[in-house]
């Protein structure tokens, strides 16, 4: 409240690069420690409010309402359930916390979409998926329980498969010969067409079949080629 700003010295306990969150940690006494909430109890129209250093303009407030729930969010091969915001976003709010009006964590800010037709829409990541990933960071230091088929693939669109003759779908350029793919029968060089039969072209959509189909390291999938 009075505007003071104290820098710590930070070590880093993990990240994930999947999520776009990381554990930092600092040697610090009597600070409060913020309150996380859940995420689920959301509801469309609900007042948040986000802090952040907006271009750098430190300990910046701003409110707005829950826009939308449930929005899937890309990030890198994985999607991520994340709140859509209209509360003022920029450039330094990212990695800033999403608050309800209890004064409880609901998300944490991690992207914005910026064009010439969008205005206000701002995303954060459900405080409930990142707990997760927390406590696998601050326990294992990496993010546990997260299936991968464990292939390299080249994205063949049915564009690019017209063009250069060749099937639609994932080409494997790379098998991770830690995993458990390595003792299948999928090759380099074979394209993947089908996931537990749903037509695949991207490694995305990959990563939506195991998410809808609740997988977990160590259960099968069928993977047509």
């Amino acid at each position: 409240g009075t505007g003071i700003v104290q820098e710590y010295e930070a070590s880093i306990i993990g990240s994930d690069t999947d999520s776009d969150l990381a554990v930092l940690k600092i040697d610090a006494k009597d600070l409060q420690a913020a309150v996380l909430g859940d995420s689920d109890g959301l509801h469309l129209g609900d007042n948040v409010v986000i802090i952040g250093n907006p271009m750098g303009l430190q300990t910046s407030v701003a409110k707005g309402i829950v826009s939308g729930l449930n929005r899937e969010l890309s990030s890198g091969d994985w999607s991520l359930p994340s709140i859509q915001t209209d509360a003022g976003i920029n450039s330094g709010n990212s990695g800033g916390a999403m608050f309800n009006m209890y004064g409880e964590v609901v998300g944490v800010v991690n992207a914005k979409l910026v064009n010439d037709y969008a205005e206000g829409l701002g995303f954060a990541i459900t405080i409930n998926e990142a707990k997760q990933v927390i406590d696998d960071l601050i326990s294992m230091g990496y993010v546990t329980g997260r299936p991968i088929l464990g292939v390299t693939c080249l994205e063949v669109s049915e564009y690019v498969a017209a063009i250069r003759g060749m099937t639609p779908g994932l080409y494997i350029a790379e098998i991770d010969p830690d995993l458990a793919v390595a003792d299948s029968e999928l090759l380099v060089g074979d394209t993947v067409v089908a996931v537990d039969g749903i037509s695949v072209t991207s490694v995305s959509e990959v990563s939506q079949i195991l998410a809808d189909s609740d997988k977990r390291p160590g259960d099968t999938v069928t993977v047509t080629v």
